[in-house]
Parts: structure tokens; sequence; C-alpha cells
């Protein structure tokens, strides 16, 4: 059984180091944050959209999910009207690439 063998002075000595080692002597591992947009693959930032959310005070709390799904919505919605706005403007161009009204010059 593995809880009746009697353990190594090898196994009670990294016992002891990971129970006693001291936070002072080892420095803390600096991981970079990773934005919300970067995790969620946004153009928009999802951190301000989420502040923005909780300084409106919409509802008591505000998850971050919310805060994502937001972000996704108006992302799409901005890319849609961009694109709807290319091929307007591409249809009613000139096919010389010239321009309908000139502005005047006094």
């Amino acid at each position: 059984n593995y809880f009746r063998t009697i353990p190594s002075k090898a196994t009670v000595s990294v016992l002891y180091c990971l129970t006693t080692t001291p936070t002072t002597t080892m420095a803390p591992s600096k991981k970079e944050r990773t934005p919300l947009s970067e995790k969620a693959k946004l153009a928009f930032p999802v951190g301000r959209v989420g502040s923005s959310l909780r300084k409106g005070r919409y509802a008591k709390r505000v998850s971050t999910p919310a805060a994502v799904f937001l972000t996704a919505v108006l992302q799409y919605a901005t890319t849609e009207l961009l694109e709807l706005s290319q091929t307007t403007a591409a249809q009613h161009c000139c096919p010389e690439g010239k321009m309908h009204h000139q502005a005047k010059t006094h």
C-alpha cells in the first residue's frame, strides 16, 4: 500500500522544502498580464467596455463575460457598418475616380 511505505530521506526533504519555503528568498514570478481583448481575439478594448458598464450603474454587478460579449457585439456592428459604407461608396463613385462635386475656391 502506498500510504504504509516509509518515505525516503529525499522524499522527506522535498516535502519539507515544499511546505516550509520562505517567501522572502524566492522572487515572485512576474508573468505579464494578457489583456482580455487579446484573449478573446478582439480589436476593441474589453477592459474599457467593462469599466464603462460598471461606471454606468446598469447593474449591481457586471461579469467579465458580459464585457467580452458586449465588446464583440460592438466590434461586429462596427465592422458590418464599415463594410456596408465601403460597398455603397464604391457603387456611387465615378468609374474614372473623379468626384461629382468640386469644392468652390475663392
